[in-house]
Order: structure tokens, then C-alpha cells, then sequence
């Protein structure tokens, strides 16, 4: 008998895409249609967090979420990567949008926010919370174990002999790993993957490269501006670049990611008649798929 999913995320649409939260210990969080998910509300950087972006009914960043959402509905993934976790809300949140057997595994560099992802996750043990594995790790261009590691607020300092300017740089000894070490030690092929950290894709897919040509991944990420992207050698272009030589078709959040959604289909297709101002813009949410499953989301492009 076929596995069923937990939820039934084919009826979101624009008007059903939506959200109930209530602030506590726990702090619970529902998107309509599925089970709801729990947060550790003792913990005042999770509870702050979260009753700020979801105050007076706002959710955090709708337009990227829902498109993580229509892709978990479209992709039902086997093997889901949250690359730059924070306090694990788009670990937590598709623990409710999967089946029971569907891998997330959550990479953060931070050691305290990682500890923080782990206890959201446990709230959770409706959801068979033992498919989720946190990792204490940063995600980079070459494996550095036991790596004494520098974080600017979400960035990791590649350079620790520079001096930081930051007041609020915090250091530990952490794993660097590649998307391809990942892929390779753990026996993971995941089929989706977000990315969010800070002008840190540019390293990251340039140590995956097995992965993007081998393994073939969708991933949902934030592609964040020249000035960041400069840390690493890299450029917005240089980006795209590298997906495309892989043979990825790329695709637009249109607005930006703090923007609420329209009925609209929420992908538009980058091209030659828009790609330059993608290149130009400072930060996009952009979705790159292998070319030859492209199909897999039509419902999804505009």
C-alpha cells in the first residue's frame, strides 16, 4: 500500500494558504489542512522570533514559504536538506507537509541555534520526529573538520585571521563541510533542498558539484547581493552560472521574499528578457530545478 502524506498540501492555493498561531509554551503554528506543529516557547530567541514575524497575523517571508510549500506538494520529496537553519522553521514546518518516511536533515553552523532546532524538533514527536537529523555544521566549499569557525550574525567568516569588526562575533569549533562530503558519507541523495545563508551559496554549490550533477536536487534559495556574494569570489551571475553549466533551469520568486503572495502562479521562468535584472537586483528567492524535470513544477510557473 502506497505511503500516505500527513497532510494534504494540494488544496493551498492563494486563498487556502493560510495560518493560525498562537504564542505559549509551547507556541503552536497551523497552516490550514494539516497537523499542527509546536515550537519550545521557553526559549525567549524561538518565542521573540517568532511573535514578531507572525504578529497581527503576518507570516514569516509568505512568498518564499509558500513556494517551499508548493514544492513540497509537487516534489513530495524523499530526502529534504535545510541548509542554514536558524531555530529550524522550515525544519519544523514540513515535518507536517511530508510522509512519515521523508529525511530532513537541517545543517546550522551556530552551535546555540542548533541546539535550539533540536529542541523545536522534539515538540514534535506527532510528526515521527526521529526522520530529522540536525547537523552542527556550515555548509562551504571544502570539508574542515573541528574548525575553529567565526559567525557575524548569519554569516560565517571564511577568513578567521582577520580581525572582526562585529561586536556580536561568536567563534566555536564546528565541522565545515561540501554538500558533496554530505551526499557521499551519509548515503543521502536528497531531492529537495532550501538555502539560506548569506552570500554563502556561492561556496556551497561550488562544493556540490556530484550532487548538482549527479544526485540532481531542486533547490529553493536565497541568492544574496554582489556585496556578499564578493566575500566569496562570486558574483549573482557567477551563480546562476554555475547552475546553469550543471544544466538547471532557473526561475524567480517574483517580489521579494517578505512580500505577500498573489493568486498568480508563484515561479516566472529567468530568461533572456529578464535575466539581467535578476543579475542587478541585490537579493532574489530563486528555485533551480534540473532541466529535465522541469515539468514537474508547469503548475507552479506564471
Amino acid at each position: 500500500m502506497q505511503e500516505q502524506l500527513l497532510s494534504q498540501p494540494a488544496a493551498w492555493t492563494r486563498p487556502t494558504f493560510r495560518w493560525s498561531f498562537t504564542p505559549g509554551e509551547p507556541t503552536v503554528f497551523q497552516l490550514e489542512g494539516v497537523p499542527p506543529v509546536y515550537f519550545d516557547g521557553e526559549r525567549a530567541r524561538t518565542r521573540n522570533w517568532l511573535a514578531t514575524k507572525h504578529a497581527d497575523g503576518a507570516m514569516h517571508e509568505p512568498n518564499f514559504s509558500y513556494v517551499l510549500a508548493r514544492l513540497f506538494e509537487v516534489l513530495d520529496p524523499d530526502v529534504y536538506f535545510d541548509v542554514g537553519g536558524y531555530i529550524g522553521y522550515f525544519t519544523v514546518l514540513p515535518l507536517a507537509w511530508t510522509r512519515p518516511s521523508t529525511r530532513i536533515v537541517t545543517f546550522e553552523m551556530n552551535p546555540g541555534w542548533a541546539k535550539q532546532i533540536f529542541l523545536n524538533v522534539q515538540q514534535n514527536r506527532h510528526l515521527a520526529t526521529s526522520r530529522s537529523l540536525v547537523i552542527n555544521a556550515g555548509i562551504t566549499n571544502e570539508v574542515r573538520l573541528a574548525s575553529e569557525s567565526t559567525f557575524e550574525g548569519f554569516k560565517l567568516r571564511d577568513d578567521n585571521n582577520e580581525r572582526s569588526t562585529d561586536s556580536k562575533a561568536e567563534s566555536a569549533v564546528i565541522d565545515l563541510l561540501t554538500l558533496d562530503y554530505v551526499c557521499e558519507t551519509m548515503e543521502l541523495r536528497p531531492n529537495l533542498i532550501k538555502m539560506d545563508i548569506e552570500g554563502h551559496e556561492a561556496p556551497a554549490l561550488a562544493g556540490a558539484h556530484h550532487m548538482l550533477s549527479q544526485v540532481r536536487p531542486t533547490i529553493l534559495f536565497e541568492l544574496h547581493a554582489d556585496s556578499l556574494l564578493g566575500r566569496h569570489g562570486a558574483t549573482r551571475a557567477s551563480v546562476l552560472e554555475v547552475l546553469e553549466s550543471h544544466e538547471y533551469a532557473l526561475y524567480e520568486v517574483p517580489g521579494n521574499r517578505w512580500s505577500d503572495f498573489s493568486d498568480a502562479p508563484p515561479l516566472t521562468k529567468i530568461d533572456g528578457v529578464n535575466r539581467d535584472k535578476v543579475v542587478a537586483a541585490s537579493n532574489t528567492g530563486l528555485v533551480a530545478i534540473p532541466n529535465e524535470q522541469r515539468s514537474r513544477i508547469d503548475s507552479l510557473v506564471s
